[in-house]
């Protein structure tokens, strides 16, 4: 409980999430973290035990695990950071009956082909050659999507064709809020881009489209 308070506390200080993200992280630690590991020293915190509450939490709600599992990498991050631990318990812990599927080369072609046609039509709605730029940037960079949907102008470099990622958009209640920084505190990346995605990133920034 300790160590989970001193982690938000530093989470305030750095100052990269919004005061309602805190206050969540804040409500979820004392919910779903604290009455399963709080009472819990630091080195029985192990991988075993943090694997039984994601199943005992999966059993009944896969969200709870997701949050579970996430918040206690955090604390635990932090832990290692200062010594308090030797190893990450979470790295091994997996979350039961989540599957991810990768999208495959037709999969991709059939969203950008989607993206085209909807451009080419004229439609309502959305930009659609927004749209088409977001394919491309989900898969040039690899980003989140609320960290593609935070991206500036200034964070592209045409010369270097660099981008860089620092930012992500969160919901808020019913409105949008730009945070600047990753999601968990994750460290700012510049990526490199393939000339297709430069080029279609300078056309892009001349039209003021992103």
């Amino acid at each position: 409980t300790e160590v989970a308070e001193a982690w938000l506390e530093r989470v305030k200080l750095d100052g990269r999430v919004t005061a309602a993200t805190l206050s969540t992280y804040r409500k979820e630690v004392t919910l779903y973290v604290t009455p399963k590991i709080g009472a819990l020293r630091m080195w029985e915190v192990s991988t075993g035990r943090i694997q039984e509450v994601v199943d005992e939490y999966a059993a009944t709600s896969a969200r709870k695990a997701r949050v579970f599992k996430s918040l206690t990498a955090q604390v635990c991050k932090f832990a290692c950071a200062k010594s308090a631990l030797e190893h990450l318990p979470t790295a091994a812990v997996s979350l039961p009956g989540r599957t991810v599927k990768t999208a495959s080369l037709k999969d991709i072609q059939a969203l950008r082909a989607a993206a085209l046609n909807d451009l080419d039509s004229g439609r309502s709605g959305p930009k659609s050659c927004n749209t088409l730029l977001a394919i491309d940037l989900l898969i040039g960079t690899g980003g989140r999507i609320g960290e593609v949907a935070a991206l500036k102008v200034g964070d592209f470099s045409p010369e270097a064709h660099t981008l860089r990622i620092h930012g992500h958009v969160t919901r808020v209640g019913n409105r949008e809020e730009y945070v600047d920084g990753r999601k968990a505190g994750v460290v700012d990346q510049v990526v490199y881009l393939p000339d297709s995605l430069t080029a279609s990133l300078l056309e892009a920034t001349a039209r003021r489209d992103p």
